[in-house]
């Protein structure tokens, strides 16, 4: 369509133009199968450039919308340098990369789904309510759409910047997966499935502690053997989970622990 529109005399052919081919290329992937924005671009091109020869250079004094390519470094960059700043607690800086993936129509709902996976990955048991207020922020922009749904990134950009952030859960994935694969265990007779009659008559579910109505259920153990797994660092309201979690090991595994 774009060599068409360059080569036929209806389009520009009587302007003699040289294009990079790079040129083209980069209108193609930046309109992502478009053809009406293709064309928009390339006719923006050739009116704003001062010359008959157009390459890289003329492409990049297009305005933002034109040139980020959702498909491309660019898109890959920009939203790698807001998940960065989120995480390095630098509301300023998240917001100006929030607001060029906006201005470059990036889908709102692509940075929510990052916001979303965030709230776990990179705050976490440190603020518990990051994860609920990231759903119910992505939930209301699907009742009112942009342009207002700004409001709901903004908030949740700058919410989620100045949150205490922890990494417990991602390591706990990273531990639990490694002794998955060292260590094979198989179900303990007392944790297995006993809802069918014969099924105590084999030891299946025999000696399981009810812990809703039996105290002595914290002495119970749902390992073989003693393996830390969850991860806690106590940061933010960890601290209280990290030090209910160490009264437990300690509780139910004494001196192993």
């Amino acid at each position: 369509i774009l060599k068409r529109a360059i080569n036929d005399e209806r389009g520009y052919r009587n302007l003699n133009l040289k294009i990079d081919e790079n040129v083209l290329k980069s209108i193609a992937d930046s309109s992502e199968g478009d053809a009406r924005r293709a064309l928009n671009m390339l006719e923006l091109l050739v009116e704003t450039s001062e010359s008959k020869e157009i390459n890289l250079e003329s492409l990049k004094k297009l305005p933002l919308y034109y040139r980020y390519d959702r498909k491309g470094d660019e898109h890959y960059d920009t939203i790698s340098a807001f998940i960065k700043s989120l995480r390095g607690s630098d509301p300023d800086a998240a917001l100006y990369w929030l607001f060029k993936m906006i201005e470059s129509g990036e889908d709102p709902r692509f940075i929510f789904r990052r916001m979303l996976i965030f709230a776990c990955e990179d705050i976490g048991l440190a603020e518990p309510e990051a994860i609920k207020i990231a759903t119910n922020c992505a939930y209301a922009f699907e009742m009112v759409g942009m342009p207002e749904g700004e409001f709901l990134l903004a908030f949740l950009t700058i919410f989620l910047s100045l949150c205490p952030k922890s990494n417990s859960v991602l390591r706990s994935i990273v531990k639990a997966k490694r002794v998955l694969e060292e260590k094979k265990f198989a179900v303990p007779m007392h944790l297995r499935d006993s809802h069918y009659e014969s099924a105590k008559k084999i030891g299946r579910g025999v000696g399981y502690k009810y812990p809703h109505t039996d105290p002595e259920a914290i002495y119970q153990k749902y390992l073989p053997e003693f393996i830390e797994i969850a991860e806690i660092l106590g940061k933010g309201k960890e601290k209280i989970l990290k030090q209910k979690l160490e009264e437990i090991r300690k509780i139910r595994w004494g001196k192993e622990v």
